[in-house]
């Protein structure tokens, strides 16, 4: 693929795959700028609804307009077609990285971080866009310490509303009652392969939030149904008992965004971002 065009965007080396992509450095030499292209992958070509399914991804990003949300240029087919996405490159390191030491990082950076993810979080729900799949690994922050969302490949459609009060392994985790996510970040709903809204990203930020302050994933068990049953069913260790530095707003802030009952959650990624910036005023 190094050296490869594609279009009129020259390949020079990959930059990471998973389930639904395959993601290269390239050059624009038309603008001068490099961009990163995701393809999907040769032996999924020929099917057509992961062909539409990987088509989604450039749909839904490409709906929201914001500084925290990965830019998409373009989509196209390769000469055998083989459907890409062209799309920003990013200039620094994912979330996954930066957490790799398991220490966690500082309240401050973490809260900073968090503040930038619900901010595109929120857009990306006005416009109806529901990622389903937010984890460190589909996060990055560039060189000047923007972040952005990236692998909008499971989003859906969805409408904001009020819920009812009825109740890592890889990128796309497909099991009996057609679950789709990664377990450790997944919220109950999601978890039991129920329907999903925009209350299941929110709990997935508390997840997020809670590993950038602890070092430490909430629900994490020795096996998919460990975990996935203490999403269901157990209540997490508090921060504060992780980590002493976490205030008691902080983590108050955290629990709410994992609760289990949709009703008690942050109704909207706007309520979330509005009381971390309150609690740490």
């Amino acid at each position: 693929m190094v050296d490869r065009q594609i279009g009129h965007f020259v390949v020079s080396k990959p930059l990471g795959s998973g389930a639904m992509g395959e993601v290269f450095l390239a050059s624009d030499p038309k603008l001068d700028r490099k961009v990163a292209l995701k393809l999907l992958p040769d032996r999924l070509c020929n099917d057509e609804a992961l062909r539409q399914r990987f088509l989604l991804e450039a749909r839904s990003a490409s709906a929201v307009n914001h500084p925290n949300v990965c830019t998409i240029y373009e989509v196209g087919e390769t000469e055998s077609g083989q459907p890409f996405i062209c799309m920003e490159f990013v200039d620094g390191e994912t979330l996954e990285a930066k957490l790799a030491d398991g220490a966690g990082l500082s309240m401050d950076t973490a809260v900073d971080l968090m503040k930038q993810l619900l901010a595109g979080l929120a857009v990306a729900h006005c416009h109806g866009i529901v990622h389903r799949d937010l984890k460190p690994g589909n996060i990055a922050i560039n060189s000047q310490g923007l972040l952005k969302i990236l692998d909008f490949g499971l989003a859906k459609r969805s409408t904001i509303s009020e819920p009812t009060s009825d109740s890592d392994q890889t990128t796309d985790l497909t099991l009996t009652g057609s679950i789709h996510g990664t377990p450790s970040y997944m919220s109950p709903e999601q978890a039991s392969g129920g329907e999903v809204n925009h209350l299941s990203d929110i709990f997935s930020t508390g997840v997020i939030l809670y590993q950038l302050l602890t070092g430490k994933l909430p629900f994490a068990g020795r096996s998919l149904h460990e975990t996935l049953s203490n999403i269901l069913h157990d209540e997490p260790e508090r921060p504060a008992a992780l980590n002493p530095r976490i205030s008691s707003k902080v983590e108050g802030i955290v629990l709410k965004a994992l609760s289990k009952e949709q009703t008690q959650r942050y109704q909207l990624a706007e309520d979330f971002l509005g009381a971390l910036t309150e609690a740490v005023e």
